[in-house]
């Protein structure tokens, strides 16, 4: 995300994008330009932001927090873009916990469980 009335966060953000492919590797990244309610100060402009996306191979949205502009939107193309290139399983781990939801396993699970899907 970047500040569109901050230059200098625009540049950052491509440190970022930078960084993140060379620790990360294929992350699903969005590119943010914020703050679009400050058009007398905007300093840069939504086609830099479009330019810097396609150059990284990344989405692109503008928002306003302020007006909540776009920020919905947001969430759902990030989602949706993972959804995308994973979309039948869904992992989500922490260091005690691994969660997989598969579509196709829904059913056996609650076979397996003595409380899951059970009606009284």
């Amino acid at each position: 995300m970047y500040d569109v009335t901050h230059r200098e966060s625009y540049k950052a953000a491509s440190d970022w994008i930078k960084a993140i492919n060379m620790n990360v590797g294929d992350a699903e990244m969005l590119l943010v330009g914020n703050k679009t309610d400050l058009q007398d100060r905007r300093q840069v402009r939504d086609m830099d932001g479009r330019n810097l996306a396609q150059e990284h191979n990344i989405s692109f949205i503008e928002t306003s927090a302020l007006r909540n502009e776009n920020i919905e939107e947001a969430f759902s193309m990030l989602v949706g873009n993972i959804m995308t290139k994973q979309p039948h399983t869904m992992r989500a781990t922490s260091p005690s916990i691994t969660l997989d939801i598969d579509e196709d396993e829904d059913e056996e699970r609650e076979k397996r469980s003595c409380c899951l899907g059970r009606r009284h």
